[in-house]
């Protein structure tokens, strides 16, 4: 008996170490609890579920018996569907339309309360959760919690110590900040400055130490390191004022951050940049109205198979999945923009502020282009109609020149005057472009002959509504229609 009651006391003095991720950006983690005679379930839990964001969770479960065993296993379980499988911010590619992303804090507090700690917890049971979320490559911080929870924060700009209470409101931290954070709430904040001032630069495992050897209690304390985002994200970041005026700047912004990427840069720059400008007017007039002291950050980030582009600014925040298609009849001039943006981005995200001072972000996705694009026309008769295929991805100035006239070429070869011209396989269409298809046009008109276009793709026709040329050609879905029409 008496070297039972041994070990159990060496027991609740030694503290056990948590295993963490080791492959994490941005900080340095050391954690490790105390078993305590009345607490039978005490957990940490770490959470990656994309490369820029740290998710923790520090729970206790107080109480004895069987039924808190499971109510800290059933916690525990809940918690990580939470984070990983489920979505609430929005996303939206050309294949799923919109989705949704990852859930924010308040939405994890509200499934949190809605679905378990709404249910009638037993007798003398007591649950506490604190939820923290680390963003390195927007280098803030952000929390929420349910029950009792300690946390001090240590700001290495200004060398202050102060507690940081349990909701959504973001924090920035920077290089050197140390986030102390345990369940025992009477913790002397006085005392644990004392032991905590002279271990500030050292890494975090080396002031958990220093803290355990001064106080029984669980601890996790994280500090945050330097992070070079260029380097470890490949992100540049510049910030904007929310003025129109800004618009030259942005585009400058897009055509930099392209630099030295693989594949046709320029097409993919051009892209972008129209993108971006929409974007960007959005928010201008949107989210802040017009109020030219808002502030917009813009971060490109070169990723394995493509550019990303992330806007962030703290206006009104809106739902952009409800945002309507515009009409192309002429009644209406809105929708426009998120329509152009649609049609070229291979990937957006949207996730709102959470709080009336946070950030919303929009972060869009487009692959890589490939670089060479040969101009190569296949053509067949169908009775007197020449039907003409372009193989060519873009029609812009570097073909444009060459196109016009191997089709015209291709014309007077096949004396043909109806012509159907498929370009199923064109996706992108520049000034250039167009001017080579009017050219063709008015060729064939000088000779009594007629043009006629179908299988445009999305973003051609997305140029071809905002130019009227879909006023000027005949326009077809398909190429049978197109031959059809000509007999």
């Amino acid at each position: 008996m008496l070297q039972n009651a041994l070990l159990e006391e060496r027991f609740h003095k030694t503290p056990r170490t948590i295993n963490l991720p080791l492959d994490l950006l941005g900080c340095s983690i050391a954690a490790a609890g105390f078993p305590t005679e009345d607490m039978n379930e005490l957990f940490y839990e770490f959470y990656h579920p994309i490369p820029e964001v740290l998710d923790f969770v520090l729970g206790k479960v107080k109480g004895a018996g069987t039924m808190t065993d499971f109510i800290g296993s059933s916690l525990r379980t809940h918690l990580l569907r939470l984070a990983i499988p489920f979505y609430s911010s929005k996303h939206f590619d050309k294949y799923h339309f919109w989705e949704d992303d990852l859930l924010t804090l308040e939405d994890i507090r509200n499934f949190l309360e809605k679905d378990f700690f709404s249910n009638s917890l037993p007798t003398n049971t007591d649950v506490s959760i604190y939820y923290g979320r680390f963003n390195f490559a927007h280098r803030t911080f952000a929390c929420t919690g349910m029950g009792t929870t300690f946390v001090l924060y240590y700001n290495a700009s200004s060398g202050i110590f102060h507690p940081f209470q349990k909701t959504e409101q973001e924090l920035t931290f920077g290089k050197g900040d140390i986030f102390v954070i345990s369940y025992e709430k009477d913790l002397s904040i006085k005392a644990l400055k004392e032991v905590l001032l002279p271990t500030i630069h050292q890494k975090a495992e080396d002031i958990l130490n220093k803290i355990l050897s001064s106080f029984n209690h669980s601890f996790v304390v994280i500090k945050c390191d330097e992070i070079n985002t260029d380097a470890v994200f490949k992100v540049k970041n510049t910030t904007f004022l929310s003025h129109l005026s800004q618009l030259s700047a942005v585009r400058e912004f897009v055509s930099s951050t392209c630099q030295n990427i693989p594949g046709n840069a320029q097409l993919l720059i051009d892209s972008m940049q129209l993108v971006v400008t929409e974007l960007f007017t959005n928010s201008v007039k949107h989210a802040y109205h017009d109020d030219s002291n808002g502030v917009i950050t813009i971060s490109g980030e070169v990723a394995e198979n493509g550019l990303v582009i992330e806007l962030s600014d703290r206006g009104d925040c809106y739902d952009p999945s409800v945002v309507p298609y515009p009409s192309f009849a002429g009644d209406l001039e809105n929708g426009f923009g998120w329509y152009i943006v649609r049609s070229l981005a291979d990937e957006i995200s949207y996730r709102p502020k959470t709080t009336a001072n946070g950030w919303n972000h929009l972060r869009i996705f487009k692959h890589f282009l490939p670089l060479e694009d040969v101009m190569e026309l296949k053509h067949r008769l169908d009775g007197e109609v020449l039907v003409i295929v372009p193989s060519c991805e873009s029609l812009d100035a570097r073909l444009a020149k060459e196109f016009k006239q191997q089709v015209i070429d291709i014309i007077n070869k096949e004396s043909s005057s109806h012509i159907v011209l498929d370009l199923s396989k064109v996706q992108y269409v520049d000034s250039s472009g167009l001017g080579s298809l009017l050219s063709v046009l008015k060729f064939l008109h000088s000779k009594g002959g007629e043009m006629k276009l179908t299988s445009l793709s999305k973003p051609v026709s997305t140029i071809f509504e905002l130019v009227a040329m879909h006023k000027i050609f005949k326009i077809y879905p398909n190429a049978e229609d197109a031959i059809n029409s000509c007999r």
